[in-house]
């Protein structure tokens, strides 16, 4: 049980001198405090103000606090299905392995599909599968924490590569910032109230509710963008 640590602990000193080797970047226009305050509220009204961008920064939210609560719920569920504790580093090095070539091959599935039929498709996905762990008990169930996986690796680029189309280079890190703030912000909201009904019912139940939910919200803000004709195609 201690393997997995020394490796992690040994991946972190890697990451660390990769961050060494970072240069920021030079400065052409210092702004002043004040200045960079007024910036940052200008950028989130007109964040606010822009349909397109706002619904597709609340389904990213939706996506990403859907597939970050699954790492919670997953190890829960497999003790639940009395999978050896042994076997659960294996899993989790499986689900991320998984969830890493879904990424990679996350175009594809746009070019296949198109970003509206791809992103309805991983709403439903999403859901259902949540859906589905709430009511299998069996072993074969754990496929559908496999597929939340793979809904988080697909999701991430093919949204936010849609957000990057909306917006300029100079306010990018700025809006990629207030996305990563409403994920946040979401999971601070779903996550408790998932918790409480799964310790004062089940985890089942919890799973159930969390997947009506996202497939709810989920389909909401995909027919908002719909409406609003955010999708290519």
């Amino acid at each position: 049980m201690v393997y997995p640590f020394y490796l992690q602990t040994v991946c972190l000193v890697v990451y660390f001198c990769l961050a060494l080797t970072l240069v920021e970047p030079k400065f052409h226009q210092p702004i002043a405090e004040t200045q960079k305050l007024a910036r940052l509220k200008n950028i989130i009204i007109d964040v606010l103000k822009r349909p397109r961008l706002r619904w597709l920064i609340l389904l990213s939210g939706t996506f990403s606090s859907a597939s970050f609560l699954i790492v919670w719920l997953s190890q829960d569920y497999l003790k639940q299905l009395n999978i050896p504790i042994q076997a659960f580093g294996w899993a989790w090095a499986i689900f991320h392995l998984g969830m890493s070539l879904a990424s990679v091959n996350a175009h594809r599935l746009e070019r296949f599909f198109g970003i509206k039929k791809a992103t309805f498709l991983l709403v439903l996905i999403l859901g259902i599968s949540y859906i589905c762990l709430g009511k299998i008990t069996q072993v074969w169930g754990i496929i559908f924490i496999m597929s939340i996986y793979l809904v988080r690796g697909l999701a991430s680029p093919l949204i936010l590569n849609t957000i990057n189309q909306q917006i300029s280079s100079s306010v990018r890190a700025t809006v990629l910032s207030i996305n990563s703030l409403v994920f946040r912000i979401a999971f601070a909201v779903v996550a408790p109230i998932i918790g409480a009904i799964a310790s004062h019912y089940d985890l089942f139940t919890g799973l159930m509710t969390a997947g009506c939910l996202f497939l709810i919200f989920g389909w909401f803000c995909w027919w908002q963008l719909f409406r609003v004709k955010a999708f290519r195609n």
